[in-house]
């Protein structure tokens, strides 16, 4: 009987151990992400991660106004579960969100406008995800100038990080 217990006493005691460390390695990690998960409002107190986050956008905004569409839409991770809300229409897939790009405002510098985000906040999530908002103001030739709000989810692949999700609403009238 005393073995018995000495060893469901050595198995509890090794079972605690083994808990605590496991809380505590994930009560770190939490922390360091939590860390970096604070809304930045100075550009040089920004962690990398979100510095690497502006950077990308700050390319898609040089990519429009250069009228290249195709280097835009590099920001977005190509695959059909990619999503696109705006007002109350859906597009699943990257191919759908390029096809509606095209439509609306074509592929060259002329008809895509000159555009400029403003209020840009990027806050991490985790490790790997994080979303993105602010607000968007397009100048385009033909006189509709649309402004609008905007909030993305992005996702660290591999290859960097991507758009996964963008609801984009536009100021109506």
């Amino acid at each position: 009987m005393k073995f018995n217990r000495r060893l469901l006493v050595l198995i509890i005691t090794f079972c605690i151990i083994i808990g605590l460390t496991t809380v505590r390695s994930r009560r770190s990690n939490i922390q360091a992400a939590q860390g970096d998960a604070k809304v930045i409002s100075s550009k040089n107190s920004e962690s990398t991660e979100v510095k690497t986050i502006r950077a990308l956008l700050d390319r898609q905004v040089d990519d429009w106004n250069q009228g290249n569409l195709t280097g835009f839409l590099n920001a977005y991770w190509r695959s059909p579960k990619v999503v696109f809300q705006s007002g109350d229409v859906r597009f699943d897939g990257w191919d759908q969100v390029q096809e509606r790009y095209l439509k609306r405002y074509g592929k060259d510098s002329k008809t895509m406008g000159k555009l400029r985000f403003e209020s840009l906040e990027i806050e991490l999530l985790g490790i790997n995800d994080a979303f993105a908002r602010g607000r968007f103001q397009l100048e385009t030739s033909n006189g509709k100038n649309p402004t609008g709000l905007f909030t993305l989810i992005l996702h660290k692949f591999p290859e960097g990080w991507k758009i996964v999700h963008d609801h984009t609403s536009t100021k109506s009238g």
